[in-house]
This record gives structure tokens, C-alpha cells and sequence, in this order.
């Protein structure tokens, strides 16, 4: 049996007596009035499997003599935009393990274009797949996470990298059709 010290445990008998959870819902006292919380996953089951794809950007803005290093293949850890393709395919794979609401989906196609830009590195990430629900949180995940692997690579050189513009770009397919960042701008 652990003994616990009269502070930790005043704070967890507080914890326990204020905070009830039972299968994804809580139930939280504040300011005596009940609020509550409810977290659930969507039921797609009767959906149709349908083609989807999503469309997505990452940006990292770095210093030029970083940018430079990474054109001339002169980083120490090596090719940048390789290891970011890499980590852009094993993260749209990963999804519903990192966020809590996804749905596991088939993929069945997925291309990375990693570019430079004066001011940094772009990463596009498309992602296509036959299923009831849509790609959109696999493309942005897989940019984000290509942008990250950027990061890493490169971080030793530049720590004042910024990773920006993480957004999506277009997407296709399902009953909401097509849809595009440029058309709702």
C-alpha cells in the first residue's frame, strides 16, 4: 500500500470529489452550477465509402545561411527534405493514435513536395483515400509533422525557425464535396 503525504492526498480526495468521469463524459462543479462535458466519437457507419482527398501546407521560416545548408545538402543530420517525407508518410499513417476523434481511414495515396521559398522551406502534403470520412486531419497532421522533422534537422544551425501556416488548402469528396482555401478567401 502507498502512503501518501496529508497534502497530496487532501488534493487528490479534492480532485476525485469534484471531477466525476464516466465513459467520455465529466461532470465538473464551478461556482456550484454543474457544466458539463461531452466528448464523443462520430458514428460513420452508414456512410458510404467514397474517393477523398486533402490538401495541406506547412511553412518554416529560417535564416537564409539554413535554407542555404539545406540546398547544398550540407546539414549534418542529411537530406532534410527526404527525412521530412519520411515523417510526413509515417505521421498521416499515425492519426487516429494522436488525436483522439479521428477514424482510422484506407489511404491509398500520398505525395509530399517539399520547395524553398526565399525565406524558409514550404512542405505541401495531398493525401487521397477511399473511405467514409475525410483525409483532412491526415494531410494537416503529416505537413505539421514534416515541418517538425525540418525543425529537428535543422535546429542545431537555426533555433529561431518558425513554423507557421499550417493550414489546409483543399479537400474533396464526401457529401460536403470540394472545397478550397482559395475559392473562400
Amino acid at each position: 500500500m502507498v502512503m501518501l503525504g496529508a497534502p497530496i492526498y487532501r488534493a487528490l480526495h479534492n480532485f476525485q470529489s469534484k471531477r466525476y468521469w464516466a465513459l467520455g463524459a465529466c461532470r465538473v462543479q464551478r461556482g456550484g452550477h454543474p457544466w458539463y462535458a461531452h466528448v464523443m466519437m462520430i458514428d460513420i457507419g452508414a456512410k458510404p465509402k467514397t474517393a477523398r482527398s486533402a490538401t495541406a501546407r506547412a511553412f518554416v521560416a529560417m535564416a537564409p545561411p539554413t535554407r542555404d545548408a539545406i540546398l547544398q545538402g550540407a546539414v549534418p543530420k542529411g537530406n532534410v527534405f527526404e527525412a521530412a517525407r519520411i515523417a510526413a508518410l509515417l505521421a498521416a499513417k499515425r492519426v487516429p493514435d494522436l488525436i483522439p476523434h479521428c477514424h482510422p481511414i484506407a489511404l491509398v495515396g500520398m505525395e509530399v513536395a517539399c520547395s524553398f521559398a526565399p525565406d524558409g522551406v514550404q512542405i505541401v502534403v495531398t493525401v487521397r483515400a477511399e473511405d467514409r470520412t475525410g483525409a483532412e486531419m491526415e494531410a494537416l497532421t503529416a505537413a505539421a509533422i514534416a515541418a517538425l522533422t525540418v525543425y529537428d534537422m535543422c535546429k542545431a544551425t537555426d533555433p529561431a525557425m518558425v513554423i507557421r501556416d499550417v493550414c489546409l488548402l483543399e479537400k474533396s469528396g464526401g457529401k460536403s464535396g470540394h472545397w478550397s482555401a482559395n475559392r473562400s478567401s
